[in-house]
């Protein structure tokens, strides 16, 4: 099933540039996967790491736009 909700996911974000449909998926897919937002397991499914991962571009991609501003 996690299979499923991260496909879904990955599918959904390189449609979505504002990545509120993206988060939206990854809220369904946890719980479609029996996970609660207080589950504190120590596994990291595959959403999250992706979740992870489009934060961390998103974060690049900003820094990289005030550094050139900041550079004119």
């Amino acid at each position: 099933m996690m299979q499923e909700s991260a496909t879904e996911t990955i599918s959904n974000s390189s449609m979505n540039q504002n990545g509120m449909s993206t988060l939206s998926s990854q809220l369904d897919a946890g719980s479609r996967d029996g996970r609660s937002s207080g589950d504190t397991s120590s596994e990291v499914s595959t959403v999250e790491l992706l979740h992870l991962q489009q934060q961390q571009v998103s974060f690049v991609i900003c820094n990289e736009k005030n550094m050139s501003q900041q550079l004119k």
